[in-house]
């Protein structure tokens, strides 16, 4: 054979990998059980508008259970949004795919965590607030892990408004204009700090979980990064494992930070 139908043989025996590469499948099943409910409307999206585009999953409905089965092109992290006829809310499920089995349970009455009181006082959280998730794969509990700081971060924010409103109503007794007008507009300034609020759960989780696929997640998952925590977040990216860096997530990270240069 010669040299240059050697060649030609690679480089088509170059392609095909590269197609099935990208053709892989991962089988997943998913069963949600929403207390009951029938005549809901379910939708399973991807969480990184770069990640995978899903059209209209299909579902069944068997035995008083919403029933998710197919495959997904990329392992990851994907929401399943249920709205039900006289919920007015929207409960979001989020799975680490692909998982043999993915077990969710809507609990007819919330589950409340106290040292969230402000956050769930306001009916607001992740699906842990009232979803409990069993699934096969292990990274479910590291995601979870990271919504978990999501909670507490969006909880202090809510904790710090009370307190900054609660002194601004003291300083009306002081009759201090100056000290008043400080504390106004800490108050108001406060409204625009969230962001920042949820930027520190991203930052706080993937600092402390630098051997996570989902700490790659969940510094992609954050939209309101400064410059200062790009900055943190590449040397968090730099110190990971090399497979990491080069998964998925982490050639999506470092072409996100390369742009915020």
């Amino acid at each position: 054979m010669s040299s240059k139908s050697i060649l030609s043989l690679a480089l088509v025996l170059a392609i095909a990998l590269a197609t099935s590469c990208q053709q892989k499948k991962y089988p997943y099943l998913i069963k949600i059980d929403l207390a009951k409910r029938t005549g809901c409307a379910l939708h399973m999206s991807s969480d990184l508008a770069s990640f995978e585009r899903m059209d209209d999953v299909p579902y069944t409905l068997t035995d008083s259970q919403y029933v998710f089965k197919g495959t997904v092109t990329q392992p990851g992290v994907y929401t399943i949004s249920c709205l039900c006829p006289g919920d007015s809310s929207i409960s979001n499920i989020s799975v680490f795919l692909p998982a043999d089995s993915v077990q969710a349970i809507k609990m007819t009455q919330p589950i409340l965590n106290p040292k969230f009181y402000h956050l769930y006082k306001k009916e607001l959280g992740s699906h842990l607030r009232d979803t409990k998730v069993f699934s096969t794969s292990p990274k479910q509990r590291e995601l979870e892990a990271y919504l978990q700081t999501n909670d507490s971060l969006w909880n202090k924010y809510f904790v710090d408004q009370t307190l900054v409103k609660a002194k601004f109503m003291q300083t009306l007794d002081t009759h201090n204009k100056v000290l008043i007008d400080q504390w106004a507009d800490s108050a108001n300034h406060h409204l625009e700090r969230f962001p920042t609020y949820m930027s520190a759960a991203a930052d706080v989780y993937a600092r402390k979980h630098t051997h996570s696929e989902i700490a790659l997640y969940a510094m992609l998952d954050d939209k309101h990064a400064s410059r200062a925590v790009q900055a943190r977040y590449r040397q968090y990216y730099q110190a990971m494992p090399s497979d990491l860096q080069q998964s998925f997530y982490g050639k999506l990270l470092k072409e996100h930070l390369a742009q915020g240069k």
